[in-house]
């Protein structure tokens, strides 16, 4: 794009869109389920009240990270959304792609 001139490539924005309320939510959810998942699997081979502490305290962040991830990206993809609409009332697009 041009300096000074501000917008989006519409098609582009959208494929942001669909991305933060798909698959880059599952993707992230499916990486902090991994790490947690090797995280309370050390119970096998790390066995100390220190231990059992820490797996608890993963599992809880885990939670807690996921549930704040979902809110981010169900924003983000919500704000993505609304500029695209209104760049595309805005360059005569119909509204939406």
């Amino acid at each position: 794009m041009a300096a000074g001139i501000q917008g989006a490539d519409l098609a582009q924005l959208q494929h942001l869109v669909q991305q933060l309320g798909g698959p880059f939510q599952s993707e992230l959810q499916s990486t902090l389920n991994g790490m947690n998942q090797k995280v309370q699997a050390s119970s096998s081979y790390w066995v100390a009240r220190n231990a059992d502490q820490f797996r608890n305290d993963f599992a809880q962040f885990v939670s807690k990270c996921e549930q704040q991830l979902n809110q981010i990206l169900a924003e983000a993809a919500k704000a993505s959304g609304q500029h695209l609409q209104a760049i595309s009332v805005a360059t005569g697009n119909g509204g939406g792609i």
